[in-house]
This record gives structure tokens, sequence and C-alpha cells, in this order.
């Protein structure tokens, strides 16, 4: 799974912290942290799509 998050830093930490939570039955073993290329509004460069999961 992917997710993209933007905005204040702190906002942006609490949501990767989150991430580590799941649904009861969920397992999750990894978050990877990543920077992304983003304009002058915080959007990812080459537009913002949603795709469903797999």
């Amino acid at each position: 799974m992917e997710a993209l998050f933007a905005g204040p830093e702190p906002a942006v930490d609490e949501m990767l912290e989150a991430c580590w939570e799941g649904p009861e039955a969920a397992v999750v073993k990894a978050v990877e942290p990543l920077d992304a290329d983003v304009d002058d509004e915080g959007l990812p460069d080459g537009g913002f799509e949603i795709r469903p999961s797999d």
C-alpha cells in the first residue's frame, strides 16, 4: 500500500505514527517514509490520482 501525506511536519509525523496501527487483524511490518517532489501547493509533481487498492 502507498500513501502520500503533505502538510506541517507535526501533522505528517502524526500520520506516519498512525500507519503503525491498523485494524485489529492487521500486521504492519514496515512503514517507509520517503520524500516526495511536490509543487508550491504541496501536491505531487505531475498531479494527483486516487488508485484502487489491490
